[in-house]
């Protein structure tokens, strides 16, 4: 992918392109599948334009659980937050998917007073990028909050039918059955898996009842904690 494909250089004339590379310090690197292109607890005075290839963005915790947060393709941006926030150490590491190329640029540059064309287009287009990002998370937030899978569901199908101007479950009344009859199943399965787990903690119970009395303590250390997570599961 060249400059002028890129959704940050929208815009850009040749000339203001290539002022924007030599004021913003960019370079290229090529990156190969598996390289950290940057860690977290790093700074990020550049961000990141992905060329070719594909990267993802994976927190570690400290037990080693990795998560996979996001991925950006070709065109996309990735550690902009970061790097506009040059003080502000990394929270995700960003990890190369496959063999691929990026171009960093220092945003320290672009974020100073100026009047350069090239400046506030890179600015308003970035600015732009920002939006939809931020767009992006809050309908996904909206997909997240309920706390029932039904829930979830419903709110996706919900938000595409307002893009669609039209009832989503008339257009995809099939889609729509399929989603209804696998909640159905999920909740009989979780009202299983519930009866189930108190029916091993009753029985417990009884069983502590027919043994000695110093057996019956440990064994009441065990029921009580799992009734209060049987509680917790409901």
């Amino acid at each position: 992918m060249e400059l002028p494909d890129v959704p940050l250089f929208r815009g850009l004339t040749a000339d203001e392109a290539e002022a924007a590379v030599t004021a913003l310090r960019m370079r290229r690197r090529a990156f190969a599948k598996g390289e950290i292109l940057l860690e977290a607890g790093q700074r990020a005075p550049a961000l990141g334009v992905v060329l070719a290839g594909r990267v993802h963005m994976e927190h570690l915790d400290v037990w080693g659980s990795k998560t996979l947060l996001g991925q950006a393709g070709p065109g996309d941006l990735f550690a902009e937050t970061y790097a506009c926030l040059p003080d502000e150490p990394l929270r995700v590491s960003v990890v190369a998917a496959e063999n691929g190329e990026a171009l960093f640029l220092e945003t320290g540059q672009l974020l100073q007073c100026g009047c350069e064309p090239w400046r506030w287009k890179l600015t308003q287009n970035l600015l732009r990028i920002a939006a939809r990002k931020n767009l992006g998370l809050a309908q996904r937030s909206l997909y997240t909050a309920p706390k029932t899978i039904r829930g979830r569901i419903t709110a996706y199908f919900s938000m595409l039918a307002r893009h669609a101007g039209q009832g989503i479950c008339e257009k995809h009344h099939g889609v729509c059955h399929f989603f209804d009859q696998m909640t159905a199943r999920l909740s009989l399965l979780h009202q299983l898996i519930e009866a189930v787990f108190l029916q091993c903690v009753n029985d417990l119970a009884s069983f502590s009842q027919h043994i000695q009395p110093m057996h019956r303590r440990v064994f009441r250390r065990i029921i009580h904690p799992a009734k209060r997570l049987a509680i917790c599961l409901i």
